[in-house]
């Protein structure tokens, strides 16, 4: 069976470290009905960092947004006690879903919450830390040093609605020096962003959850919008099928890849069903 359809199986996970998985809502632009006032289908997945594998690719209703389908999404995939990391706009009643699901989420605060920004903006100013890592990136023409800093939360969430829900705060500053090629000159910038999170975890397990949530740009969103075409599909009828179907496709040749997805799509096109039956999906 194709791997979009199941997560990795429980034994491989429980066998290592906590599995992640980032869930991440796509909108299919061209598959907007203007004659049937139809807008753009959307489609909410959850995404495995460490395989780079889409997991149960479902429709978002057209009369909803991905929240209720990530809570949904949460509830059946059998990924307890493993870390989720879903958009900023899920910092809210997802939490409780995460919690019935046994799931260690970890999100991004925005500033649409300002009191409680403030409030941990105060903690990771003047608080307690648990444990800090620094992780340096060096390129040709880019330096970026970027320190993670996790606090626990009791104080901050006290007597509140988040009090049930959140134990851990984490603090990520990244310091960037970038090189302009034709003066030579080096321009720095800074930002600070905060993530909440129901359970605590060490410093690097946290760093790396909250950068594994940014590849899923390149390593997927890349693939399917450029490589596969699927923004310029204007297939509008049943248009999640055909994405779940594209997800499958994505996933064999990510599990059979040896060059680009794109020299390896082109190989299987050519190579015709003999080919196609040899390749690895499961």
């Amino acid at each position: 069976m194709p791997r979009g359809s199941t997560p990795p199986d429980q034994d491989r996970r429980s066998a290592g470290s906590p599995w992640m998985a980032r869930l991440d809502g796509k909108t299919l632009r061209h598959r907007f009905d203007t004659f049937n006032d139809r807008k753009a289908a959307q489609v909410l997945s959850a995404f495995a960092v460490d395989t780079a594998l889409v997991l149960a690719p479902v429709e978002i209703d057209d009369k909803a947004n991905e929240i209720p389908a990530a809570q949904k999404l949460l509830s059946e995939l059998d990924i307890a006690r493993h870390i989720v990391t879903p958009d900023a706009l899920h910092c809210q009643k997802t939490f409780e879903a995460a919690a019935q699901a046994k799931v260690q989420i970890v999100v991004q605060l925005k500033d649409n919450q300002p009191t409680l920004r403030q409030k941990i903006e105060t903690l990771c100013a003047s608080g307690t830390r648990v444990e800090t890592v620094t992780d340096i990136d060096q390129a040709r023409s880019r330096h970026e040093t970027r320190t993670v800093t996790v606090f626990k939360a009791a104080s901050v969430v006290a007597d509140t609605e988040w009090q049930p829900h959140i134990a851990a705060v984490v603090c990520v500053t990244r310091d960037v020096l970038t090189r302009n090629a034709k003066t030579g000159l080096w321009k720095s910038r800074s930002e600070t962003a905060f993530s909440l999170s129901n359970a605590l975890a060490t410093a690097p397990r946290f760093a790396s959850a909250i950068r594994g949530h940014g590849g899923i740009e390149n390593k997927e969103h890349y693939t399917r919008d450029v490589t596969m075409r699927e923004d310029d599909s204007r297939i509008r009828c049943n248009p999640g099928i055909f994405a779940r179907l594209r997800s499958f496709a994505y996933n064999i040749l990510r599990i059979n890849q040896t060059d680009t997805i794109s020299q390896d799509r082109y190989r299987a096109a050519l190579g015709g069903i003999d080919y196609l039956l040899s390749l690895t999906v499961s």
